[in-house]
């Protein structure tokens, strides 16, 4: 009895048990609900699109008749619209500061790649690019890209998503209030590290690259057509090279010894002292042989080949077939010789009796 009540009770555990683990979710409900955040920050995204949508369609539905009232609105709409650029320029700047200071007492620093959302929504709206260019956005964004206390770079995720703001970004070079903003930014001089650091990846050190020369060349005066100046300094170069040689081939060629020989004038030569070795007054020439000075391979014009491909073609056809004659003419030889070897004799040897 004991034994059929201890197998009872095994019994009722285990169905216990199955009817718990059949009533488990599937790994794909699982995740259902496991995210609270990720849905508040999607819901606080939309909250926040709306606002700005809100703040720039104001005044632009219903527009009132008094002037007065309008511009009234007008002024509420940019003033809403600076205090946002400015508290999203703020929570920017708390962000790499608090990076900052966790780097020096040595702790992860991941203020700013928890802020890479707030950055990639806001400074992409179009409507909200210049705002942000006055409020000195700039400056932000050096702090953002320049290494951390210890000398270690931001993360990737973090310098990718500024270089490829910045890229698309409105800054209008030709105004010079734009330049005079670059400049005392600091950024162009963290993006020129960035563009020769070993520790950047391919594709961002070529879109540093591209930023550095697209913002120097205006800075520098220098057009902007890099391209097509090089081509036409090439073209000068090439054509300066090509006059200076034909300028020196149509030189008057002077008349050179060879064999290390002096050549004295007639008037040198004194033929009424016979016993006297002829020598060189002081105002004799002498000429001794020159090194060749190499030519320039910086041709222009390609000379013309002097190689006829079906002459090339019938050489090398008439080539095979004196190769095929001449192994045809050894193996008749080879053949001729061998039947001469294997000729009987036909004469007669006496027959002694």
């Amino acid at each position: 009895m004991a034994n059929n009540q201890e197998e009872e009770e095994v019994v009722s555990v285990v169905d216990s048990q199955v009817v718990n683990t059949c009533k488990r979710k599937l790994p794909s409900k699982q995740g259902e609900g496991d995210h609270p955040d990720k849905k508040k920050m999607v819901r606080q995204k939309e909250i926040i699109d709306d606002e700005v949508e809100a703040l720039f369609n104001m005044g632009r539905k219903n527009k009132r008749i008094n002037s007065d009232d309008h511009d009234d609105d007008e002024k509420t709409r940019l003033a809403q619209i600076s205090m946002l650029v400015e508290g999203v320029i703020a929570e920017l700047e708390v962000a790499a500061e608090e990076d900052a200071e966790l780097n020096r007492k040595s702790q992860p620093a991941v203020n700013k790649l928890k802020k890479v959302p707030v950055l990639t929504q806001f400074l992409c709206k179009k409507h909200l690019q210049l705002e942000f260019l006055d409020h000195g956005v700039l400056c932000v964004l050096k702090k953002w890209l320049e290494p951390l206390p210890d000398g270690s770079l931001p993360n990737v995720s973090v310098r990718t998503s500024i270089l490829q703001i910045l890229s698309e970004y409105p800054i209008d070079l030709n105004l010079y209030d734009r330049i005079d903003q670059l400049k005392k930014s600091g950024l162009g001089k963290v993006i020129m590290f960035l563009s020769r650091s070993d520790e950047e990846t391919t594709c961002n050190k070529k879109i540093a690259r591209d930023l550095v020369n697209k913002w120097s060349r205006p800075i520098f005066s220098i057009s902007a057509q890099y391209d097509q100046d090089m081509k036409n300094r090439a073209n000068e170069e090439a054509e300066k090279r090509s006059l200076a040689l034909y300028r020196s081939s149509m030189k008057p060629a002077s008349t050179k010894p060879c064999g290390g020989m002096t050549l004295y004038r007639d008037a040198d030569l004194d033929f009424s002292e016979g016993t006297k070795s002829c020598q060189p007054s002081s105002t004799s020439i002498q000429q001794h042989v020159s090194r060749p000075e190499p030519l320039p391979m910086d041709f222009i014009v390609r000379p013309l080949s002097k190689i006829n491909p079906d002459m090339v073609r019938e050489r090398a056809k008439q080539r095979e077939k004196d190769q095929v004659q001449q192994r045809i003419q050894k193996k008749l030889q080879q053949l001729k010789s061998r039947r001469r070897h294997a000729a009987p004799s036909i004469k007669a040897f006496p027959i002694c009796i």
